[in-house]
């Protein structure tokens, strides 16, 4: 008589092969992924850092108290404020490190050399360019401003003191200033746009 239970066809059974073997294989990466997370994840809360396996970490950190914070103001010819303005109004690419340690470089008071050849090559660079942002500042300072937030949070203008570094556009100097009472914030955004610098 007829076979009641036919054996399967031998292509559905290597079907059903592969589809274990692929299951056991997923399964044994998805272990090992799992294992390797928790790896970094160990690494991550155990404060190491082995660039570039965990460079999530890089800028993960506590900030020391008091912090110190930038703000960049533009000034008329009378030293009154007339705007924010943003380094990158200067030259898109001109990133805060950059900007700030060539005014420090440039300051007339720090007891420097004046004939600085990194400063006059910045000064080159910066007068033309300050000479055509809007409005016209006569004067950019950028304020270097120090505040202790956990000795006093409500802190007006949140701002102990602050050292202001003030570029003469007329002039094409730089002067720099320490201890110096704190500035009302205006906290009006400025026009510019960064492409990615830090």
């Amino acid at each position: 008589g007829a076979e009641k239970n036919p054996p399967p066809a031998v292509g559905a059974q290597e079907n059903d092969d592969d589809k274990s073997l692929s299951r056991k294989v997923a399964a044994k990466g998805a272990r090992r992924s799992i294992l390797l997370l928790f790896a970094f994840v160990f690494v991550w809360t155990n404060g190491a850092e082995w660039y570039p396996w965990n460079s999530f970490r890089m800028f993960a950190d506590w900030t020391p108290n008091p912090i110190d914070y930038e703000r960049y103001v533009a000034l008329d010819s009378e030293r009154r404020h007339l705007r924010n303005f943003h380094m990158h109004e200067i030259n898109p690419v001109l990133n805060r490190k950059r900007f700030v340690d060539a005014m420090d470089a440039c300051a007339t008071k720090r007891g420097g050399d004046g004939n600085n050849p990194d400063c006059q090559t910045f000064l080159d660079f910066l007068h033309p360019r300050a000479l055509a942002m809007p409005q016209a500042p006569a004067y950019l300072v950028v304020e270097t401003r120090i505040w202790d937030f956990e000795k006093d949070i409500n802190k007006p203008e949140f701002c102990d003191e602050m050292t202001t570094y003030l570029y003469d556009v007329a002039n094409n100097a730089v002067d720099v200033k320490h201890h110096q009472p704190c500035d009302p914030i205006d906290w009006n955004a400025c026009c510019a746009s960064s492409i990615g610098t830090i």
